[in-house]
């Protein structure tokens, strides 16, 4: 009869910690909490996504309170301390090899990103907003010193990440980290893979992700505003399926445990009609 250990551990996320020791949201205030569970005898920490979860609205970049509408891929900067300490030129290499299948489409997402001034990159000059090949070949040139940049800030982060592991298993706490099961449309994955989500030719979003009013809609009608996958184009399935692969590679190399956020999704979703929606429908 398979023998399964039961584990007590607590469900917060990481931006929601400070202390007398570490500021805000950082890695270094994690540790703080990491020595809290252990000394009250828990042995997991259920985190919510690390990834950066910036939207632009307007002429001002806002962060979202939701970690489920964002990058969907990456560590956030905001998480990063002085008192972290700084990797070697052969761990960010390392770092920088073992990520390759993630990290340079990241880093020049985020130096576009800076350079015009949005994460919208639906409002980006139109060569780069469909990732056409002179394009990126020039805006990878003009943008190199930018990319570096970013490659070595992601790689300082997950180095950091990396000692708050460490800390959890010396303690033998597990860390669960959450996948979402929706993208956010104002990121890194949803631009390099657009092909694969429900987005009109000018960018925008006709239909989006949410619950629709009913009999089991506890709440009402919920508009969460991800773009939606093309499961309906038989073509693309394998694609999206490679899509999720490549998010639980990721995710399976920073956590212990992983739960799949609204995995009915895969099966049923809801669909919100914005046109309607602005209707008054």
């Amino acid at each position: 009869m398979l023998q399964i250990n039961k584990r007590i551990g607590t469900l917060v996320p990481l931006s929601a910690l400070f202390s007398n020791d570490a500021k805000r949201g950082t890695f270094a205030a994690g540790v703080v909490f990491l020595d809290w569970l252990a000394k009250s005898k828990q042995t997991a920490w259920q985190l919510l996504p690390l990834h950066e979860t910036q939207l632009q609205k307007g002429s001002k970049t806002i962060h979202v309170p939701s970690p489920y509408k964002g990058y969907g891929i990456g560590l956030d900067p905001k998480y990063l301390s002085s008192d972290d300490q700084d990797p070697t030129d052969n761990d960010i290499n390392k770092f920088i090899r073992n990520n390759k299948y993630w990290i340079y489409n990241y880093s020049l997402f985020c130096a576009l990103r800076d350079y015009f001034g949005t994460d919208n990159w639906s409002s980006w000059p139109e060569e780069i907003r469909f990732r056409e090949k002179k394009a990126l070949k020039y805006w990878k040139e003009k943008l190199a010193t930018e990319i570096d940049d970013h490659l070595g800030l992601q790689a300082r982060l997950h180095f950091a990440y990396r000692n708050l592991r460490k800390n959890a298993k010396e303690n033998n706490i597990l860390l669960i980290g959450d996948f979402p099961f929706y993208l956010g449309m104002n990121g890194p994955l949803v631009w390099e893979y657009q092909g694969l989500f429900d987005i009109e030719k000018n960018g925008s979003l006709r239909r989006v992700s949410g619950v629709l009013k009913g009999v089991k809609s506890h709440f009402g009608r919920q508009i969460w505003g991800h773009p939606l996958y093309k499961w309906q184009r038989q073509n693309l399935v394998l694609r999206i399926y490679k899509l999720f692969e490549l998010r639980i590679r990721y995710l399976a190399g920073i956590y212990d445990y992983i739960r799949f956020d609204h995995t009915k999704g895969l099966f049923s979703y809801g669909v919100i009609d914005m046109l309607d929606h602005k209707l008054g429908k």
